[in-house]
């Protein structure tokens, strides 16, 4: 019995053996051989919070794929593993990458570079406030089909608010006097003024970022830039309200201005140049119901002689583009006033003097209305209003007022701002209230080109841009001037009838 047991075992055994000798043996995994790697450009470039996304193709002499392993590196640091990458562009500069794919059998690398520049290098900006409070839009002109982006502030500021009212927004690059290679980035700062809280933002032109928070004793309803500040001429800014005057030092410091309390003044403000060497802060007293000169060459301020009442719109105007040895500094040298009850003036600033000559009043009542916007054109004499959903012009210079609207917005919109870009006096920036927009964002943005005095061109239009419109401005890069048209001087003519 003993020996039957031993001979099944003995058999049992034998089987098993030979059944495990029948089974398929597993394949070698056999290490890719990397062949070649496509799909990289050498050079790449993209806007500040793009992402740069690059899908490689990897030939391996095999279908072993799971051999693989991958580097991204960007300057000098390992940002993924994936054999795809999407990599988020935060910081503005120029980087250099490599893409690293491993084997057992080796390595290979495919260099590239990428630049990421700042989308914000030329555009609009548009303050405007909904129930939850001030908010900032950006609007890139450089890729004109580009939407209007309602909110760059919160982007660019992660849980960073404006305040919950808007009040006025301004770039200084707007009054530069030193161009070229003499302008520096503090020099092209925006400033941003809300209230609750009252603060005055310092923002960084090209990435939007807020450098300072300004706060004190002050009223920012106005926010008035000085040519010749760039010189120390005078402080790097004035914040204008509530009849009072403060000013912001190159530190970001709140100090007294030189407009004290007993020139009570208007929030409306601005400033010319009347001469190389005479450049005019422009107020209007509300006690004496005339304006304030503030020069900058020593002269003391003192008042002009014209009565006039207060002020709905004023702004420099009949700018001139100087010679190229000035880099085609744009000068504007005259003032164009509209009082509260819609009579017009064209205001000339004396030299050195503070005083002034009337060159044109007219009588706008009933065609510029309460309600309307003006913008001024800054080389062309024409003033432009204004009224429901059209736009019309005034010839200064010949006194001709449009009978029809030059521009007709298609829709039920009630317009608030009517811009310009200093070196672009045929492009019209227009900032407008969609009236039969049911949510609080019912700001819209349109662009008309208006070189043909007969006709504008529409360029651009987008909707919910934003909340109720408070202020639209320009921004630049500070090198305009390379592009001022090349006539020196205004023409004024009749340029419509």
């Amino acid at each position: 019995m003993k020996k039957f047991h031993l001979f099944s075992l003995a058999a049992l055994l034998l089987l098993f053996t030979v059944s495990c000798s029948k089974e398929p043996k597993s394949p070698k995994v056999v290490a890719p051989t990397i062949q070649e790697v496509t799909g990289i450009q050498t050079t790449y470039e993209l806007g500040l919070h793009e992402f740069l996304e690059i899908n490689p193709d990897v030939v391996i002499d095999n279908d072993n794929v799971d051999g693989l392993s991958y580097e991204w590196i960007i300057n000098y640091k390992v940002v993924s593993n994936e054999k795809n990458l999407k990599f988020k562009c935060a910081e503005l500069g120029d980087f250099t990458g490599n893409f690293k794919v491993v084997s057992e059998k080796g390595a290979l690398i495919t260099d590239f570079k990428f630049s990421v520049t700042s989308p914000y290098d030329t555009g609009l900006l548009l303050l405007s406030e909904t129930q939850e409070g001030a908010m900032l839009t950006f609007k890139r002109l450089d890729i004109m089909d580009t939407p209007a982006s309602p909110y760059a502030f919160k982007d660019n500021n992660p849980g960073m608010g404006l305040g919950k009212k808007a009040l006025c927004i301004t770039w200084m690059g707007s009054y530069l006097t030193n161009l070229g290679k003499a302008t520096s980035e503090s020099d092209l700062e925006v400033l941003i003024s809300t209230d609750d809280p009252k603060k005055v933002y310092t923002v960084d032109p090209k990435t939007l970022k807020v450098k300072n928070e300004v706060v004190g004793d002050f009223t920012a309803n106005n926010i008035l830039i000085g040519y010749g500040f760039q010189n120390g001429m005078c402080q790097k800014a004035y914040f204008v309200g509530n009849g009072r005057e403060k000013a912001l030092s190159a530190n970001n410091e709140i100090i007294e201005s030189d407009v004290t309390a007993e020139y009570p003044i208007a929030d409306l403000t601005c400033s010319v140049i009347t001469d190389n060497t005479d450049m005019q802060r422009i107020y209007y007293n509300t006690g004496t119901k005339t304006l304030l000169y503030n020069g900058l060459t020593g002269v003391e301020m003192g008042a002009g002689k014209t009565q006039l009442e207060a002020p709905k719109f004023m702004h420099e105007f009949a700018g001139i583009y100087r010679e190229p040895s000035a880099s085609n500094r744009y000068e504007p040298g005259k003032v164009l006033y509209v009082d509260k009850n819609c009579k017009v003036y064209l205001l000339t600033p004396c030299d050195f003097v503070q005083d002034e000559m009337v060159e044109a009043e007219i009588d706008g009542a009933g065609k510029i209305l309460p309600e309307s916007a003006i913008g001024a054109n800054p080389v062309k004499p024409i003033l432009y209003y204004s009224n429901g959903s059209g736009i019309y012009r005034l010839n200064v210079d010949g006194k001709q007022f449009d009978s029809t609207p030059y521009i007709q917005l298609d829709g039920n919109f009630a317009v608030k701002q009517i811009i310009f870009n200093n070196y672009d006096p045929n492009t019209v920036y227009i900032a407008a209230e969609n009236l039969d927009e049911k949510s609080q964002m019912k700001a819209s943005l349109f662009i008309y080109d208006i070189k043909d005095n007969s006709k504008a061109v529409k360029l651009f239009e987008d909707h919910q841009v934003g909340g109720a419109v408070k202020q639209l401005i320009f921004k630049g890069n500070g090198r305009e001037f390379e592009h001022a048209p090349q006539e020196a001087k205004p023409t004024f003519t009749k340029l419509f009838r």
